[in-house]
């Protein structure tokens, strides 16, 4: 009877001891500390499904995929551009495009300005100065920007070239130029004029040689004779150049000079004729630059008279071109966005430094997320530097990620650029989501020293209730020294031929299951 208590003692506690084994096979197979085993490729049918594509076997379908592409070729124009050929005058001008679109424009112009077009910038002798778009994709350096040429004639027969030298660099010409760009510019205008620095190579045209030369950091300079053949066109053979609207234009100085007449400078003559002539003489100007047109804030119509509401683009008749004005942004100017307050789809705008008068306007810029203009709203002439607005989201129209500043413009003339402070991004408060109720737990410690309630994390442990579960080399070696510690007893008891090891041994696992649901080591599964 002895030995048969024994037995069931002995089982019970082998049993005990085997919990902790199970525990760690149960991790294992839950996912514990091993990666999750990836489930087996789908059957053979899956694969056989991309080869459903493969039916249309005749060569014929290949080809008429090819027909559907294109299309994309009428893209290329970018309609949506703002100076383009299809605006919009309901609305504000919004001349950003799809992303199709946006690709295809080309770099430096995101306003699509077309060649061809007029753009006024600066002001000389008493009149806003014209420019005639050569070429509304890049500089004459190849670089991002617009390269342009004044429309008309300046300083009509008041401009000498240099008798004893061919060069352009120091030349009556270049100082010329330069006296221009510090005279015709405001500082503004002139931030956004590129510097060019530009190689002219040996070039054989309209009958005649040009020399080489250079162009160094220079904003304004004369035309060589390679760009009027490159923008205008000649006629083969001959030493004629045809120039768009520009009949009665002559008589003008190119920096080209001639490889054999030394001392002759190229000149655009009468009917448009491309020569060398002689320096001594006074003649006209019709200076070149290049233009960052993309750094301007907006783009208007050339008679805009800045009045309030949506800024809209003229329609484009076929054939025609328009005239353009620019809005130039100013580096230093003390409008500042104060503060902003939203409710519903109203903000609350408070500004400060904003400039007053006759000629002062709060205007309303939107940009999408990659800077292209969405809309231009000229809200109200402010009555005080400091004071606050409302704008009324929903009347605008925009999409969710459009990004809204405020600026205060300077209005100007017609044909005359307008300024733009520096642009204050609105940025509209965060609203609180509402979040879901948590039962709060106090941290240990926590009631002791502030007493804050700290809400409860999810953890990816396994009975996060009960504090950290004890990893698995220390359940193996608990669970070897507790199997060493019931074997040692269990051989006791049959060598005594007594229970009180056993007992010893069950009081012992008793105390290590108390001990493990006290501090939540995750020991014993069962617990």
């Amino acid at each position: 009877m002895k030995k048969r208590l024994i037995s069931i003692l002995l089982l019970a506690v082998l049993l005990l001891t085997m919990l902790p084994v199970c525990g760690l096979a149960e991790e294992a197979g839950e996912g514990g500390d091993t990666a999750p085993v990836d489930p087996e490729p789908a059957p053979a049918e899956d694969p056989v499904e991309p080869e459903d594509p493969a039916e249309p076997e005749p060569t014929e379908e290949p080809e008429t995929p090819a027909e559907p592409e294109m299309p994309a070729e009428p893209e290329t124009p970018a309609d949506p551009q703002p100076a383009g050929e299809q605006p919009r005058t309901d609305t504000a001008a919004a001349p950003a495009a799809d992303d199709g679109d946006e690709a295809e424009k080309e770099p430096g112009n995101i306003w699509g300005i077309p060649a061809e077009d007029v753009i006024w910038y600066g002001f000389y002798d008493d009149g806003p100065v014209a420019w005639l778009v050569l070429d509304d994709g890049q500089t004459n350096m190849g670089t991002e920007g617009v390269f342009l040429l004044s429309r008309g004639l300046i300083d009509k027969g008041k401009v000498m070239h240099d008798k004893s030298s061919t060069l352009w660099e120091g030349s009556m010409s270049q100082q010329w130029c330069t006296d221009f760009a510090g005279t015709a510019f405001s500082q503004g205008e002139s931030a956004l004029v590129l510097p060019t620095s530009k190689h002219d190579d040996f070039a054989h045209l309209f009958l005649l040689d040009w020399s080489e030369m250079d162009l160094k950091e220079e904003q304004v300079f004369f035309p060589s004779a390679e760009e009027m053949a490159l923008y205008f066109g000649s006629t083969s053979g001959d030493s004629y150049v045809t120039i768009k609207d520009s009949s009665l234009e002559k008589y003008y100085w190119l920096r080209s000079t001639p490889a054999i007449h030394y001392g002759y400078h190229g000149m655009v003559l009468s009917q448009n004729t491309v020569h060398d002539y002689e320096p001594d003489h006074h003649y006209s100007a019709r200076p070149c630059m290049n233009l960052s047109l993309q750094d301007a804030v907006w783009v208007l119509p050339a008679s805009d008279e800045g009045l309030p509401g949506a800024v809209s683009i003229p329609e484009r008749e076929e054939g025609a071109a328009l005239e353009w004005k620019l809005i130039v942004p100013l580096q230093e100017h003390s409008f500042g966005l104060d503060s902003v307050a939203a409710e519903d789809s109203r903000l609350t705008l408070r500004y400060s430094g904003a400039d007053t008068g006759e000629k002062a306007m709060l205007s309303l810029l939107a940009r999408d997320q990659d800077g292209m203009p969405l809309g231009l709203w000229r809200l109200e002439q402010p009555a005080a530097a400091q004071g606050e607005l409302e704008v009324d989201l929903q009347t605008l129209n925009l999409p969710q990620d459009a990004e809204l500043f405020l600026f205060c413009e300077e209005l100007n003339e017609p044909c005359r650029s307008n300024y733009a402070s520096p642009l204050q991004q609105i940025t509209l408060p965060e609203e609180e989501e509402p979040t879901e109720p948590q039962e709060p737990v106090v941290t240990p410690g926590d009631e002791e020293s502030t007493g804050t309630i700290a809400p409860v994390t999810p953890t990816s442990q396994r009975r996060t209730d009960k504090g950290r579960s004890m990893g698995t080399a220390g359940k193996i070696i608990m669970a070897v020294l507790l199997g060493l510690l019931a074997l040692g007893l269990v051989m006791a008891s049959v060598r005594r031929q007594s229970i009180i090891p056993l007992v010893l041994l069950i009081l012992v696992l008793l105390l290590a299951a108390v001990v493990d649901l006290r501090a939540g080591l995750g020991f014993f599964p069962g617990l």
